[in-house]
């Protein structure tokens, strides 16, 4: 341990003994020179008592502190964890009637003495299946899923950061039954520095050949006349090269055909293009057929709904290139009942519509009163995202206005550039504002002396919602897309500071800490214009939303569909949700029902195979405009569930009822997935007849960490009296002394 003393300033010893020096010269020649005379002894007394009050408050500026360094040996241990599959694919026996969980026991036994010879700080047993869970060894393989990838992830989560790398050992076939990619666990391991040792099962037996329908992909409802896509995902597995057939029938009628080839194991996509040629309601059933069509291996159902109903019709303007178009377009992708077109800035007055992206040939230039008047027909809703004001003159501003008031379309001024919004001042855009702006409207974090206190670092905020925006069509449970949302994570960085919002308008969304006279800040704000409606979004970009979100979240994408549908004066149509699309006799299907209107007639009927169709007891939300039951089937086949008001059919939804061993699925050896872990994450493969060099794994490693204390020298309370004496004690004898 080390020990020294330093200013809390930084100031040397040089100064220190320099300002002393000061002092004393100056105290010195102040008493000498003094009218009085006193003797000399007194003088001496006098100035050691004002040396002893200057040189204690010279001390206290000095602030000294004494800062001591202590070194000390720290020993980082090994951490296991060992993770063994308890799923029902471990209890196959494979050649020679060796079952695969005779396997796993054997290797936890060999494992355990191993680790026996290493001196680890932890050790962890668990089992893994369809949920984590301790291990031991009286266990049997009774779970019918393997969620391999997100308990790993689980189990990764829960580890602490170590400065030595924990080590993961596996103990399964590798098998997914979630399909989730390996993409979703490595980052959790990365993070806490885990390695990953797969333990390969010796003598894996090829697998039975496999040919199932896994998945069915189509819009639930539709407009007449619509194009849309049948997506199917089969999974298929064939020992050798096979020809399967892919047959797609509609109510029945056969309407497409595809021959598939397969050699091996995975998961094939088809997809197959109809259009709602009736408004009507329509079952599509896809199977999985042998080449000659004679044998049926798998079938699943989809219902599409086609109503008369025109598409909504976007037009996305943008000032220059950026990020966020690109997400909404592929937010609104998926929604049959929206199109879009992109049209980008480029010089003067000049735009580049492009319809498509597939060539060049789809691109033309257009002059802005052009691209509007021909919006004005072919279009619902206009998204300016960074469109500079002065770009539109008073005539294109006309066609605007025109265009909220007369043609009930709907506008969404989208921006973060505060320098765009000075150009509103004084022109008819001004009128379609539903906000003021702030005389000198600055981005926050570009100007801090003049954006003052309120101002935050360019760091990424999140739109904090008002109750009046989650009580809105655009978040609301009756919302376009009939599906609630809450709040957003953190998106952006700059916005625009809004003065106020006009007396008629809609605060929807505010700035979470930024205020202006005591309330906060309004960020999202819209308003209804004679028969259209007008939002205001001031804030940089919400793409951020969409790229830290996991991929299977989706608000960012309702998000979008449901304010452009708002804007355009357009609702979904009602939606019916099942939280699977193949289940087993006995296993429950939970539905959801979601309907725009609340009405009493709104029911829910079910019809499976070989019984008349009865209705489904639902459980309503307060405004009955969401609806949950749950339905058991007690044999296989494929099962219709209806929503009718009274003799109208609202939507409707398919679910393949069999009896599927899933792990006898997934029960082949996946070395791929096992080696692309332990590669990822700087491990290794190692199989029965190389568990000697585990030891040799793991490393101790010790570290030498530096400490530091300091305690401040200068505010004990003794140095405060003894100047306080000193100083008293002057003026005392100066008194006496009759000094001045």
């Amino acid at each position: 341990m080390t020990t020294e003393l330093i200013s809390a300033h930084g100031w040397t010893w040089g100064h220190l003994a320099l300002a002393a020096i000061v002092l004393a010269l100056f105290f010195w020649q102040a008493y000498r020179w003094t009218l009085v005379s006193i003797p000399p002894f007194q003088r001496l007394f006098l100035l050691m008592l004002r040396l002893v009050w200057s040189l204690g408050l010279l001390w206290c500026l000095w602030e000294p502190v004494a800062q001591s360094t202590v070194r000390k040996q720290i020993d980082l241990k090994n951490r296991a964890v060992v993770m063994l599959d308890a799923s029902l694919s471990m209890g196959i026996s494979d050649q020679g009637d060796n079952k695969r969980w005779q396997q796993v026991r054997n290797l936890a036994g060999r494992l355990e003495r191993l680790f026996a010879e290493i001196r680890l700080e932890r050790t962890e047993w668990l089992a893994f299946g369809s949920h984590v869970r301790p291990w031991n060894e009286k266990m049997v393989p009774v779970d019918r899923q393997s969620l391999l990838l997100r308990e790993i992830r689980e189990v990764a989560e829960q580890q602490p950061a170590s400065g030595v790398a924990n080590t993961l050992f596996l103990v399964t076939d590798g098998g997914d039954t979630a399909e989730t990619p390996a993409a979703e666990a490595i980052p959790s391991l990365r993070a806490r520095n885990i390695r990953v040792f797969p333990l390969l099962l010796s003598g894996v037996a090829q697998p039975p050949p496999l040919a199932r329908i896994v998945r069915v992909a189509a819009p639930q409802q539709v407009a007449l006349n619509q194009a849309f896509d049948l997506r199917v995902d089969a999974r298929l597995r064939a020992n050798r090269p096979v020809s399967f057939k892919m047959v797609v029938e509609r109510d029945g009628q056969v309407v497409g055909q595809k021959i598939l080839q397969q050699c091996g194991e995975g998961v094939t996509r088809v997809t197959f293009p109809f259009r709602a040629e009736a408004a009507q309601s329509s079952l599509y059933t896809v199977k999985l057929m042998d080449a000659e069509g004679k044998k049926e291996f798998s079938r699943m159902s989809a219902v599409v709904l086609a109503k008369t109903r025109d598409v909504l019709r976007v037009l996305y303007v943008q000032g220059a290139v950026d990020w966020e178009y690109r997400f909404v377009r592929q937010a609104i992708r998926p929604n049959a009942s929206m199109v879009m077109k992109g049209v980008t800035h480029i010089k003067g007055d000049k735009f580049l519509l492009q319809e498509t992206a597939q060539s060049s040939a789809d691109s033309k230039e257009l002059s802005v009163l052009a691209m509007l008047q021909a919006g004005m027909n072919d279009c619902d809703v206009f998204v300016f995202s960074n469109v500079d004001p002065k770009l539109l003159n008073e005539e294109s501003q006309k066609v605007l206005l025109q265009f909220i008031q007369k043609r009930g379309g709907g506008i969404l001024f989208f921006t973060g550039n505060a320098g765009l919004t000075a150009g509103f001042r004084g022109t008819l855009l001004e009128q379609l504002m539903p906000v003021i702006f702030d005389e000198k409207p600055v981005l926050a974090g570009d100007d801090p002396k003049t954006t003052g206190k309120a101002n935050l670092p360019p760091t990424l905020c999140a739109l904090q919602l008002t109750p009046e925006g989650l009580a809105s069509e655009i978040w609301g449970a009756d919302a376009a897309t009939s599906a609630s949302l809450g709040q957003p994570p953190p998106t952006f960085e700059k916005y625009i500071r809004i003065q106020q919002a006009k007396p008629a308008a809609q605060i929807l969304a505010v700035h979470p800490a930024d205020q202006m006279e005591g309330k906060p800040r309004p960020l999202m704000v819209s308003q209804n214009m004679g028969a259209g409606r007008v939002v205001f979004l001031g804030v940089d970009g919400l793409w951020r939303w969409r790229m830290n979100t996991p991929a299977i979240q989706r608000d960012y994408d309702r998000f979008w569909q449901q304010l452009l549908l708002w804007l355009g004066g357009r609702v979904e149509n009602d939606t019916l949700e099942a939280d699977r699309s193949r289940c087993q006799p006995q296993e429950e299907i939970h539905l959801v029902l979601r309907v725009r209107k609340a009405d009493a007639g709104n029911r829910l009927w079910v019809k499976s195979l070989n019984e008349s169709e009865r209705e489904i007891s639902l459980v309503w939300n307060a405004s009955r405009t969401e609806g949950k039951g749950i339905f058991l089937p007690v044999s296989e086949g494929e099962v219709i569930f209806t929503a009718r008001n009274k003799s109208t059919t609202l939507c409707q939804q398919a679910v393949d009822v069999s009896a599927i061993d899933l792990e006898r699925e997934y029960c082949s050896l996946n070395e791929t997935l096992l080696q692309q872990l332990a590669r990822e994450t700087n491990g290794q493969c190692l199989t029965e007849d190389n568990l000697e060099i585990i030891p040799s794994l793991f490393h101790s490693k010790t570290e030498t960490a530096t400490h530091r204390e300091q305690k401040p020298l200068w505010h004990e309370p003794w140095i405060f009296l003894l100047i306080l004496g000193a100083f008293v004690g002057e003026i005392t004898l100066r008194q006496r002394f009759k000094l001045t």
